[in-house]
């Protein structure tokens, strides 16, 4: 594998501070959050595409088993940059059977199920890469040449994080892109799973509010857009105040500003 930068540039550090901070303020509105993430990240990392997604641990799986049957349904999926008529054959022909089907991409697959981010050239040279079905049917037809693909298993949700880059061939990704992906994506992975586990037990309608909640939404509009009465969304409400111990709704959307991604690993490199 290729040596990966060991340092970034101050900008580049102020950088991942801001993003970081800005998903901190987006807090638990989880689109707006993946889209913020997504376009950030490529305009930082110079990507003509940037995808996120959270991939649902297969139950059946070995804990040991680093193959590709871990990775299953995807639950939610952000891109930027690929155009519409080209969406669904990226995701079902290039984002998930190329990677299991494609010898040039071999090597990726006994990585899933662990954390890592690798480049392309981690994974295939330029020889091989050129000669291949999914350079040449896959990638180049979307105008792009390289990738790099960062995978963090978050396992007290259940879920793989998956963040990729795409590049078309005016220049290939180097280190520096690579440990952007790589620090940030071990943030917020780090984060989410800290989260969890201090994060209450609420049952699923109970998330639903507060995901309301959360983006803004008085109880009047929990109750609306749920199809609730308002004496049923107000109960809801109080159970959330409750397990969250806030005796008021400024004191909850505190709490759970505090759940949300922090900046301590890249404060301590800069």
């Amino acid at each position: 594998m290729t040596r990966m930068a060991t340092s970034l540039e101050a900008e580049d550090v102020r950088a991942l501070l801001r993003l970081l901070g800005e998903l901190r303020e987006l807090g638990r509105a989880p689109h707006a959050w993946r889209g913020h993430l997504v376009s950030s990240l490529r305009a930082l990392c110079r990507a003509d595409i940037a995808v996120i997604s959270e991939l649902r641990v297969n139950a059946n799986a070995s804990g040991a088993s680093t193959n590709c049957a871990e990775v299953v349904t995807p639950l939610e999926i952000v891109d930027r940059g690929i155009d519409d008529s080209q969406r669904e054959r990226f995701f079902r022909e290039l984002y998930f059977t190329d990677h299991e089907t494609d010898d040039a991409l071999g090597a990726i697959v006994p990585l899933y199920g662990t954390s890592f981010t690798i480049q392309r050239r981690d994974v295939v040279d330029d020889h091989r890469w050129d000669r291949s079905f999914v350079a040449n049917e896959r990638f180049r037809p979307l105008g792009c040449d390289d990738f790099v693909m960062s995978m963090a298993p978050v396992s007290s949700f259940g879920v793989i994080s998956s963040l990729e880059l795409l590049r078309g061939s005016r220049e290939r990704f180097t280190g520096r892109e690579r440990l952007l992906v790589a620090l940030l994506h071990e943030e917020l992975a780090g984060d989410w799973t800290r989260a969890r586990a201090r994060a209450p037990r609420l049952t699923p309608r109970q998330r639903e509010v507060l995901a309301l909640l959360a983006g803004g939404a008085s109880e009047k509009e929990v109750a609306f857009a749920l199809g609730l009465s308002a004496h049923t969304a107000h109960d809801h409400v109080k159970a959330i105040h409750r397990a969250y111990g806030a005796r008021s709704r400024g004191e909850l959307l505190g709490k759970l500003g505090s759940e949300s991604p922090r900046t301590r690993l890249l404060a301590e490199l800069a």
